[in-house]
């Protein structure tokens, strides 16, 4: 597969192998948004996820942390799941249905509205997925989801549950790479054609579109499992506002023709954070291309 995308690169500030996980605050997705904080796990392997509900490999994985809970969480797992829904109702009804078929989530599920949480986590992509030790250090990342594939990260909860080395994603249980990296060669933001009328210039621009990279993937290998040759471009124009956060994301040309595909882009366009703009707001249009193999 050729793609207009890379998978995103680990940002400057992400939390990584043999480093303490950044402390951070943020409310329960319930009517009670009781804050937790991340330190409040100490003493527990952490098994810690951001997520979101409009995300495919997100909800493919979700029935398996509430097994690996179950099963683990009396050896000592503790798993948060960081929602970075940004709409103003959150996810309750994603929530309500999953537990119609797993029963009563036995976690905490967090809510990073604003996406300021899982950015300082330097998170690169929807779900990536951080175990934590007993004393706060990251013992592994996992970028991409593994609902299909959950026999590797169990095995790896296990060795962190008893003290033992992970050792890396992979083995004869798993796959060559995490499952959101299964198909297609590392690919490239190409910042010569990125459009910016504003205060940012295009390498920024391309390092802030760089970090959805994998959720961009995920959208397309999701609209191809319906229309496998899918191929074409999608030109995106998004503001981004004062605060560096995206304000508003509209396909202005597409040669796809498939709207599930650019509705998913679209969302996670919307994702994407930048510097705040130097005399405000910025304009930015991009076209990806999608070209299977």
């Amino acid at each position: 597969m050729v793609f207009a995308l890379a998978l995103a690169p680990a940002a400057a500030n992400a939390v990584t192998i043999g480093e303490p996980i950044h402390s951070f605050k943020a409310p329960e997705l319930s009517d009670t948004g009781v804050q937790y904080s991340i330190d409040d796990f100490k003493g527990k392997v952490v098994l810690l996820t951001v997520w979101a509900s409009w995300c495919s490999a997100c909800r493919s994985q979700m029935p398996e942390m509430v097994k690996l809970q179950k099963e683990l969480g009396p050896k000592g797992l503790a798993t948060v799941a960081l929602c970075v829904d940004t709409g103003k109702d959150p996810p309750r009804e994603y929530l309500k249905k999953l537990e119609e078929k797993t029963g009563p989530i036995p976690f905490k599920v967090l809510h990073d509205r604003y996406g300021s949480v899982s950015d300082g986590l330097g998170y690169s992509g929807l779900p990536t997925n951080w175990i934590v030790g007993r004393d706060g250090t990251v013992l592994q990342v996992v970028r991409g989801g593994f609902g299909g594939n959950v026999k590797p990260m169990k095995k790896m909860l296990v060795a962190a549950l008893a003290g033992k080395p992970l050792g890396s994603w992979g083995g004869e249980d798993a796959a060559d790479d995490p499952p959101a990296r299964k198909s297609g060669a590392p690919m490239k933001i190409d910042s010569t054609r990125i459009l910016v009328d504003g205060g940012l210039d295009r390498e920024t621009a391309a390092r802030g579109i760089e970090r959805e990279a994998l959720d961009f993937r995920v959208c397309y290998e999701a609209a191809r499992e319906k229309k496998s040759g899918l191929r074409g471009e999608v030109l995106v124009r998004f503001v981004v506002g004062e605060k560096g956060r995206v304000e508003k994301a509209v396909v202005e040309q597409s040669y796809v023709d498939c709207p599930p595909l650019e509705e998913c882009l679209l969302k996670a366009v919307s994702r994407c954070s930048f510097p705040a703009p130097k005399g405000g707001k910025a304009t930015v249009r991009y076209p990806f291309v999608f070209t299977p193999e």
